[in-house]
C-alpha cells in the first residue's frame, strides 16, 4: 500500500508547509461560550463573546460557516459532527467562568456597596473534525476592570457593552484567541470531502465540497485520500476512544489513491477528474496538492 505522504503532513507536520499554501479561508464552526454560572446583571455574554470571536476570525480571512449552541461535550464528537454535517474542518469550543460581580457592604448602612473590579477566565479547544484530532487548547484571564452595575441587566450583545472598559478587555481576549487559532491553522493544507461520484469516459468525476469561496482555482490538483479510520463506517467512537476498538472490521493506514484535477469550479463546490483505477466513494477526503499563487 502507498502511504499518503501528504496525510502525514496534515496530521503530524502542519507547520513545515511552505508559505505558498497559507491563507486559505478555512471553514470554522464555533460553539457559543458555555458559562457555568452566568452573571445575573450581564445577559447573553456567551453568545456575545462567540460573536466577537467570529468577527475576529473573519478578519483573519476564515469562513465561520455556522454557530451552534453551547455544549458541555468536551470530546472530539462535536468537531466530527461539524465535519460531517457542515463540511467545516475546524471546531472551536468555548468555556467561561468567574464573571460574577463581587461587592462589599460597608459597616455604615448609609454607604453604598463597594464593588471589586470584574475579571473572568475564558478557555477554548480547537479540534479538527476531518482527522478527529485536538490541535490546540488555551486559557486566558480577563484583565480586571471597573464595572458599575446598573438597575437593569445589560445585554452583552449590544454595542454599548463593548464600549465599556470591561467589554474592551473581553474583546482583547477574543482577539488573542483568534490570533492563536490563526497561527495554528493558517498554513494547514485545504481538506475537502467527496460528495458525489460520476463515471464518464473511462474516468471518475468527483464532486467535492470545496469551491471558489475556499480559494480554489481552475486546474488545481488534489490527492484523493482513503483515510485510516473512515468517519462514516467506524463512527466517532473509534476515533475518540482509540484504546477501545469499536469494530472488528479491518482498519488500514491512510493511503493516497492518486491525483485528481479540477475541471469545473463553482462558488461552493468543484468537480475533479480522476483517472486512476481505484473506485472512489462518497465520504473520501481530498487534499489540495498545488500551492496557492
Amino acid at each position: 500500500m502507498r502511504i499518503g505522504f501528504l496525510i502525514g503532513l496534515v496530521l503530524l507536520l502542519p507547520h513545515t508547509a511552505s508559505a505558498g499554501v497559507c491563507n486559505y479561508p478555512h471553514r470554522v464552526v464555533i460553539a457559543d461560550m458555555q458559562i457555568a454560572h452566568p452573571p445575573n446583571d450581564l445577559l447573553h455574554l456567551g453568545r456575545a463573546f462567540s460573536d466577537r470571536l467570529a468577527a475576529e476570525l473573519t478578519e483573519h480571512g476564515f469562513q465561520v460557516t455556522a454557530r451552534v449552541p453551547a455544549t458541555r461535550d468536551s470530546s472530539l464528537e462535536p468537531a466530527i459532527g461539524a465535519w460531517l454535517r457542515q463540511s467545516a474542518t475546524y471546531f472551536i469550543n468555548l468555556r467561561g467562568e468567574d464573571f460574577q460581580l463581587k461587592g462589599k457592604r460597608s459597616h455604615l448602612e448609609i454607604l453604598p456597596i463597594t464593588f471589586e473590579k470584574r475579571g473572568g477566565q475564558i478557555s477554548y479547544t480547537l479540534d479538527q473534525g476531518s482527522s478527529a484530532s485536538r490541535l490546540r487548547e488555551g486559557s486566558h484571564t480577563i484583565s480586571p476592570a471597573k464595572y458599575t452595575p446598573r438597575h437593569n441587566p445589560v445585554d452583552a450583545t449590544e454595542q454599548g457593552f463593548w464600549e465599556t472598559e470591561y467589554g474592551e478587555h473581553i474583546r482583547l481576549v477574543a482577539r488573542d484567541i483568534a490570533d492563536e487559532i490563526a497561527a495554528e491553522i493558517t498554513c494547514r493544507p485545504l481538506v475537502g470531502r467527496v460528495t458525489k461520484v460520476n463515471h464518464r469516459y473511462g474516468a471518475q468525476e468527483l464532486y467535492i465540497d470545496l469551491g471558489m469561496a475556499d480559494g480554489l482555482t481552475n486546474h488545481a490538483m488534489f490527492d484523493v485520500i482513503r483515510t485510516g479510520a473512515p468517519l462514516a463506517s467506524l463512527g466517532s467512537h473509534a476515533l475518540t476512544r482509540r484504546e477501545q476498538p469499536a469494530t472488528h472490521r479491518p482498519q488500514y493506514a491512510p493511503e493516497s489513491l492518486g491525483a485528481a484535477r479540477v475541471i469545473y469550479l463553482h462558488e461552493q463546490y468543484a468537480i475533479l477528474r480522476y483517472s486512476e483505477n481505484y473506485s472512489i466513494s462518497t465520504g473520501m477526503q481530498v487534499l489540495l496538492r498545488t500551492a496557492k499563487p
